[in-house]
């Protein structure tokens, strides 16, 4: 396998997976050197204390690219805690735009509805959970609510399926 995904989940520190929806640029070299393979790396931490240290890379390769590997990554994340080491959730980065502000946070892949409200109302804390109603736009440029947990997966398959790096949500408050 080649060394572009390992590599920029050491820099970046998160977990990052290639599944049947996340296509590489044409110009990327790294599409040329995985063929048609699905894959999971993790960047693998020790506490030391004064922070986590990286001590290595989990790089898990399938023949055919799954769906999801979130239950790839959960599964090992837990065999890590049993040894006493960590990795970082795979996830999205979520823009959130209520008024003139807008936050920036990251959710987890397996997020539900409640996760989404409790990072919101943490940032805005005004806002009262029950009144806030999400929105996003889908590939068409329509606006969607996301109004279940089932909206919100949908809204984050279509963003790694559009290969983007964030999702952008604004708030509408319920009248």
């Amino acid at each position: 396998m080649g060394n572009w995904l390992p590599g920029r989940a050491a820099q970046t520190k998160i977990a990052d997976h290639r599944t049947i929806h996340y296509v590489l640029d044409q110009e990327d070299r790294y599409s040329a050197d995985v063929g048609s393979k699905g894959q999971l790396v993790l960047p693998v931490f020790r506490d030391q204390g004064d922070g986590n240290k990286l001590v290595g890379i989990i790089e898990y390769v399938t023949l055919e690219p799954k769906e999801s590997y979130v239950e790839d990554f959960e599964q090992i994340h837990n065999l890590l805690k049993d040894e006493g080491l960590n990795s970082t959730y795979m996830g999205k980065t979520i823009k959130v735009e209520y008024d003139d502000d807008l936050i920036k946070f990251t959710l987890p892949l397996s997020a539900k509805l409640t996760d989404l409200h409790k990072e919101v109302k943490k940032r805005f804390l005004k806002l009262k959970p029950q009144n806030l109603c999400f929105e996003y736009k889908d590939t068409e440029g329509n606006r969607l609510p996301i109004s279940s947990d089932e909206d919100l997966h949908a809204c984050m398959a279509e963003s790694s399926s559009r290969g983007e790096k964030f999702i952008r949500m604004r708030i509408m408050l319920n009248a």
